[in-house]
This record gives structure tokens, C-alpha cells and sequence, in this order.
């Protein structure tokens, strides 16, 4: 949302202005969206995790 713009004016910009301008598309994809971005961040936390050393005192199974 960009609260700068007037809805009246241009709606589309007032709705979707501040994704638009800060959202860049990666190489690898033809489009973005904010589900997709999430997923993204999520599978970045989770390979972040997998691959930490496992610490000596962690229990094993």
C-alpha cells in the first residue's frame, strides 16, 4: 500500500504502488507474489538450520 497516493486518483498505485516499487523478480522466476516471497524466506531459515553444525552436547537419536 502506498499511503502517498490518493485512491481516487489511481487506485492500482494506492493498492499495489509499494510492492510494485520495492519487489524485485529473481532470475530464476517470471513472476512474484507475497506467498511466494514467504515461501522463499522460509525455505532460506530452513536450510539455514539443516545446515548448522550439530553442537557436542546436542542429544542424539
Amino acid at each position: 500500500m502506498d499511503v502517498k497516493v490518493d485512491p481516487c486518483d489511481d487506485f492500482y498505485d494506492f493498492a499495489c504502488g509499494s510492492f510494485v516499487r520495492n519487489t524485485r523478480i529473481p532470475d530464476d522466476k517470471t513472476s512474484v507474489n507475497t506467498f511466494s516471497i514467504i515461501t522463499d524466506q522460509l525455505q532460506e531459515q530452513i536450510r539455514a538450520l539443516l545446515d548448522e553444525p550439530i553442537a557436542e552436547d546436542e542429544p542424539r537419536p
